[in-house]
């Protein structure tokens, strides 16, 4: 990892960056040695397809750099852990994840002797590009990790889930598939590691194939609004569907909130698959009922069903003691730690000025385009119709604060 000030300044170097040749020059600049820099370098290489267009930074990283775009899919970068620093690390690191992992498995086995339990890791969409779709070695010692971390499961008899059940799917997968703008997965992976799940849990999955289909619906994705200045909007998403559940929530919200820890619910199946109980203890990849994600799937196949947002229940949770199975589910990225002196580079206050900053910029010269009389008079149907052709009007004021720039000019918030 790299101390704060050298952070601070390639992050400020990156985004001071106009053209294509500038970054050459920059990528050269940089010491091969650190992780960041690795990271950078790494994806920079990626960018090919973006090269026959004019260079902006920010097409190509999010401001806050918890985004990147790996080739043309768009990817966690940095995020709340370093994240595109990991791959680059110790073996060391990934030993130290992998004993942090068995003890704490071991003390939810002590917890409940007799619970059938298993552990999902689900894969980030960088690794899954990286290894599956590039035959890049990148990732190898991670994969090696988990590899290591399975068999020293066995004995607490809890199977481990990480990239085998997607293996099926994804060679049926281009990469095209994966350049949509968001971190989790697409509906057929979460239908992979259900029926893993089931398996693991002693139940068949072949009851429940039949059942298992496609529905699209409405969905912000969580990257859309790091390469498009914060807007954000719901776009038409493939996800799990399960024929003839009846599925009532029986406690809890129905609706994301925050704090996300506070998160519970419970449901009532009366036409489960399976006469039993499942309690899941999961983050984004099983989330609220709503999403379609693991949590959906399985009170769609069971009888009753209690969801936590707590990640691999590593909160002490007293549902633990009793529960005749367990999915315990986390993203792969949130297994490692951020390192003591990182920071988090932007903070969010100067991320929604910046992008308050540019939306203004944008609606001036949209005024200055429009025929003021043609307009209507209801502000909120103007702001439909200046919204509809906002990654136009965008890139407009992004020419100007270019143009600005390069003959000195320095726009700044009022």
């Amino acid at each position: 990892m790299v101390a704060d000030d050298v952070q601070e300044d390639v992050y400020e170097r990156f985004f001071a960056l106009q053209s294509w040749e500038q970054l050459d020059n920059f990528l050269a600049s940089l010491d091969p040695v650190t992780p960041l820099n690795k990271a950078l370098r790494y994806y920079a290489g990626t960018w090919t397809p973006f090269r026959s267009q004019n260079f902006n930074p920010d097409r190509l990283i999010s401001r806050d750099f918890a985004a990147v775009m790996y080739g043309k899919c768009p990817a966690i970068f940095q995020g709340s852990n370093c994240w595109a620093e990991q791959s680059y690390v110790s073996d060391a690191v990934y030993e130290e994840i992998v004993n942090r992992l068995v003890a704490h498995c071991t003390r939810l086995r002590a917890q409940n002797s007799r619970a059938r339990l298993c552990l999902i890791v689900v894969p980030e969409k960088d690794y899954l590009i990286s290894s599956f779709f590039l035959g890049e070695s990148r990732f190898a010692p991670i994969k090696a990790a988990f590899d290591r971390l399975h068999e020293r499961l066995r004995p607490l008899d809890i199977t481990l889930f990480f990239d085998e059940p997607l293996r099926p799917t994804l060679e049926q997968q281009t990469l095209a598939d994966l350049e949509y703008h968001d971190t989790h997965l697409d509906g057929t992976h979460y239908r992979q590691f259900f029926s893993a799940a089931l398996a693991a849990l002693g139940h068949d999955p072949a009851e429940v194939q039949d059942r298992l289909g496609t529905a699209e619906i409405p969905a912000f994705h969580d990257l859309y609004p790091k390469f498009n200045d914060g807007a954000n909007l719901k776009i038409p998403t493939q996800v799990p569907d399960f024929a003839g559940a009846e599925v009532i929530q029986t406690s809890g919200d129905p609706e994301l909130k925050k704090p996300l820890g506070d998160i519970r619910q419970s449901f009532a199946n009366a036409a489960p698959c399976y006469d039993d109980t499942i309690t899941i203890l999961g983050d984004s990849h099983s989330s609220i009922f709503a999403q379609h994600r693991l949590t959906y799937l399985l009170a769609s196949a069971f009888k009753t069903a209690d969801f936590s947002w707590n990640p691999m229940g590593t909160r002490q949770d007293s549902a633990i003691e009793t529960a005749r199975n367990i999915v315990l589910e986390i993203s792969m990225r949130f297994l490692f730690t951020r390192p003591q002196h990182a920071r988090v580079m932007v903070n969010p206050e100067k991320l929604e000025a910046q992008a308050m900053q540019r939306q203004a910029i944008a609606r001036a010269i949209w005024r200055l385009d429009v025929d003021e009389q043609s307009l209507p008079a209801d502000l909120t149907e103007r702001n439909a119709i200046f919204m509809a052709g906002y990654p136009e009007h965008l890139q407009k004021s992004r020419k100007l604060e270019q143009l600005l720039t390069g003959l000195g000019y320095k726009i700044v918030p009022r």
